[in-house]
């Protein structure tokens, strides 16, 4: 640990981030270095035979912030709401947009100790790296709510009710979700290269309250899957749905065009507090509560059997309709998502319809 007084660039750094609310000591700094979740500062030299300076990056800054933030309070950083998203979706300006929505990714990211700009060249973590990862996540986890739940709420309603639910299949009923969301968080900062498909077959195990005995099995056999696949040249997450990384999220924002990206962010910021509203208003029409913005029963059931729903809509929580950061994953998600941005369009007019909306036309839902 370091017994003298800071470098001018630490000095600079604990500065910064006095000025944002958080408030570290250089120890912490040099823990936080020696565990491999901050980088260090690059030097720069001075001019023939004067030597060397530690410079202080702007995303140093925010890495030691994210740091900070989920240590002292033991949990996920809060949401870091600017209203830039806003402003850049409304003003339907697509560079701001993107610049936004990357800065909340790689916050995230950071806060997670996987730098702040994950890229494929850092995909080797060192073993002190994932350890470090590893305690992030569990750490992180303790405040990530469990899998949204409101598919089967709705189901199970309905079928209380009498109504014809056949063909509608349940969502898995987790048990234990804790290792599910370490899982998650890892793969998010990390990505699949990081993460065995071993690894999430254990996780699911476990958060399906499996018996040892079933859990082992499954683990094995996708396992066995996983290196036969790899064997053959092939990737083993290929078949699987998308992996929605830091990396990959940041991508896909990158890729898409600017039209796309407006859409997209358009769609989502409408379709999300609108699919809340229905889950709501849909618990109150299988109960037969007549009150404004209801679902009807048959409305319910439709809903339910929608492809956007299983792939997107019943995974909208409060967060990702109110919280910019939540918003801003969202929106890459939808991007990192084939086909998605075209279908939520018309997911919107169908909200829109069964909570009797219908009659006001927002300029979102205009296009397709």
């Amino acid at each position: 640990m370091p017994r003298t007084p800071p470098s001018g660039a630490d000095a600079a750094l604990i500065q910064a981030l006095a000025e944002r609310g958080v408030h570290v000591s250089v120890f912490q700094l040099e823990r936080w270095r020696t565990a491999g979740r901050l980088q260090r500062h690059p030097r720069r030299g001075l001019g023939r035979g004067c030597g060397t300076r530690a410079v202080l990056l702007p995303e140093a800054v925010v890495q030691a912030e994210m740091l900070a933030r989920a240590t002292r309070q033991g949990r996920a950083p809060a949401s870091v709401a600017t209203g830039e998203l806003v402003r850049a979706v409304a003003g339907g300006e697509p560079a701001q947009l993107r610049a936004v929505i990357g800065e909340h990714l790689r916050r995230l990211a950071t806060g997670l100790g996987a730098g702040p700009t994950p890229t494929a060249e850092a995909a080797a973590h060192s073993d002190e790296e994932a350890e470090a990862l590893l305690e992030a996540a569990g750490r992180l986890a303790r405040d990530v709510p469990g899998p949204a739940d409101a598919h089967n709420m709705l189901l199970d309603a309905a079928a209380e009710r009498g109504l014809d639910v056949a063909g509608i299949a349940r969502m898995p009923q987790w048990r234990r979700t804790a290792s599910l969301a370490v899982v998650a968080l890892r793969l998010f900062a990390a990505g699949r290269d990081e993460v065995g498909l071993d690894e999430v077959a254990e996780a699911l195990g476990e958060g399906l309250g499996l018996s040892a005995q079933a859990a082992d099995g499954l683990q094995w056999s996708v396992a066995q899957e996983e290196e036969r696949t790899r064997r053959r040249g092939e990737d083993p997450w290929k078949a699987l749905p998308p992996v929605h990384d830091a990396r990959t999220l940041l991508s896909a924002v990158d890729a898409s065009g600017d039209e796309e990206l407006l859409r997209a962010a358009e769609a989502v910021m409408s379709v999300a507090p609108l699919q809340l509203v229905a889950v709501l208003g849909g618990l109150m029409g299988v109960h037969g509560v007549e009150m404004p913005l209801t679902v009807r029963p048959d409305g319910v059931l439709r809903m339910l059997r929608h492809p956007v729903w299983w792939q997107w809509g019943q995974y909208v929580t409060a967060a990702s309709s109110s919280r910019e950061d939540a918003a801003a994953r969202s929106i890459a998600q939808v991007l990192n998502t084939p086909g998605l941005t075209d279908a939520l369009p018309a997911y919107l007019r169908f909200l829109r319809e069964e909570l009797g909306l219908a009659r006001l036309t927002p300029r979102s839902a205009a296009t397709d």
